[in-house]
């Protein structure tokens, strides 16, 4: 019985230094043995007050690295940054260099590759300024109709950004405004559309457009307008046309010009007689005559008389 109790701890004792032995002997395996591992880590780069980077950046940094176990599994788990301060730089192109120094969550293992390893930074002076916005207009009013005003409000807003592309912009747009068909005033609101994404825009992104509209008022040449007698005689009249010009909106215009119309040379209780007037009536409202052509002699031969009840209503005029 004493025999077996001394053997008994005796194994125990064996069993544990055995366990701390192989522990032993699997951290020193552990720590001679290397891994590679690869980060991406997010930049940062800050510039003083009254300038802008306006060169294009690097998202991030790879990084791969080189190292035993314990210390691959002592870098923290969070994502990394790695900051460049460019605030005391005085130069407008900066070049900056990435080195093992630039990342010290990785200082317990092997930094073996950096990319990029160099960037070039171009910086410019910030400035602040203000400028007009002008409405974009996209699509044609309905036909007959045209834009009076279009108006943002506010009508102006100020922008900052490089110097360089700031300091000859005048104005900026709205993003498209979309009128086809429309002849009512018409309110949107519309994002301003800053063309750089460097502009930063102060106060509010979008402003409210008001497009008001009116009718859309041409000049048109007739050229051959036929010449009839008034009332309902039969005549032959030289020359059989003239010319007119009238002014009104372009969608009466052009039904003016479908349609047709005529001028009217005065009856005279005669069978040939000539004139030198002539007149162009029953034009839509809103329609005028702008000029004439002048025609000195205009022959009238009538072919058929007037009714009787047209010549009573010509003597009366007489």
């Amino acid at each position: 019985m004493l025999f077996s109790k001394y053997f008994s701890k005796k194994n125990r004792a064996l069993k544990f230094w055995a366990g701390v032995i192989t522990l032993l002997i699997w951290i020193a395996v552990m720590s001679v043995n290397t891994e590679t591992r690869s980060f991406d880590i997010s930049t940062s780069f800050i510039v003083g007050d009254g300038k802008i980077i306006t060169s294009t950046l690097p998202l991030s940094v790879h990084v791969d690295v080189e190292g035993n176990l314990f210390n691959l599994t002592s870098i923290p788990q969070e994502e990394m940054t790695v900051t460049k301060n460019l605030s005391n730089f005085q130069r407008d192109r900066i070049t900056l260099y990435f080195g093992p120094q630039d990342f010290p969550q990785l200082s317990n293992v092997k930094i073996t590759s950096i990319f990029p390893k160099k960037v070039s930074i171009q910086v410019s002076p910030k400035i602040r300024k203000t400028v007009k916005v002008d409405p974009f207009i996209s699509g044609r009013p309905l036909f007959g109709y045209r834009i009076a005003h279009a108006v943002a409000t506010p009508e102006r807003i100020t922008i900052s950004g490089p110097k360089k592309e700031l300091e000859h912009l005048e104005e900026i747009s709205t993003d498209a405004i979309d009128i086809t068909d429309k002849k009512e005033e018409t309110v949107i609101t519309s994002p301003i559309i800053k063309g750089n994404p460097l502009f930063t825009i102060e106060g509010d992104e979008a402003v409210t457009v008001t497009v008001t509209f009116e009718r859309d008022i041409k000049s048109r040449e007739f050229r051959f307008v036929p010449l009839q007698i008034e009332g309902d005689a039969i005549a032959t009249i030289k020359p059989a046309t003239v010319g007119v010009k009238l002014r009104g909106p372009v969608d009466l215009l052009e039904q003016l010009k479908s349609d047709g119309f005529s001028a009217t040379v005065p009856y005279l209780p005669k069978k040939k007689y000539f004139v030198s007037e002539y007149t162009v009536a029953n034009l839509p409202e809103g329609v005028t005559v702008v000029r004439k052509q002048n025609i000195k002699k205009i022959n009238v031969t009538i072919r058929k008389e007037p009714t009787k009840i047209h010549q009573q209503s010509e003597k009366k005029k007489k």
